[in-house]
């Protein structure tokens, strides 16, 4: 396993541990906090309680992806450019898609007259930013391992 297979998987566990994140922090949002007390101490330990567990974890896999299997690991080949380049393009295509699906169904949810709480835009921007980079680092696995399979049919 180079060093880009290992940046993708640690960035597709990243990814769903952050959409998962951003699902909890959007359902939060949207089902809006009561006035009590008890929901006061929540939304002001909780909410920054998992945000910075989320920032704990994202640096924990960044650190990790940073250290090298041995010295003469090459950093990047012309393969690996490929795959980026062409796991980008899958990522830039599902980007357009998930922002036009996103404001369809706001529209959808709201009809022509309704209104969303402008707390919900982060959100949802964030949350298809997060399933943008996800689809990424899936294209780059799947790449590689259709690679893979094509290189052992050539060896055999």
């Amino acid at each position: 396993m180079n060093r880009a297979q290992k940046a993708a998987w640690l960035g597709l566990i990243g990814g769903f541990i952050s959409i998962i994140m951003v699902g909890i922090i959007g359902y939060l949002l949207f089902i809006g906090f009561p006035k009590t007390d008890s929901n006061i101490i929540f939304k002001f330990f909780v909410i920054p309680l998992l945000l910075i567990l989320f920032l704990v974890l994202i640096f924990f896999l960044i650190f990790s992806y940073r250290k090298k299997q041995s010295p003469n690991e090459p950093d990047v080949d012309e393969r690996d450019k490929q795959i980026s380049r062409n796991a980008a393009q899958v990522c830039l295509l599902s980007l357009c898609l998930l922002i036009y699906l996103s404001d369809m169904i706001i529209l959808i949810v709201t009809g022509l007259d309704g209104w969303i709480p402008s707390c919900a835009l982060p959100v949802i921007h964030f949350g298809v930013g997060f399933v943008a980079f996800t689809i990424y680092y899936v294209a780059m696995i799947i790449l590689y391992g259709k690679d893979n399979k094509n290189t052992e049919g050539k060896l055999t």
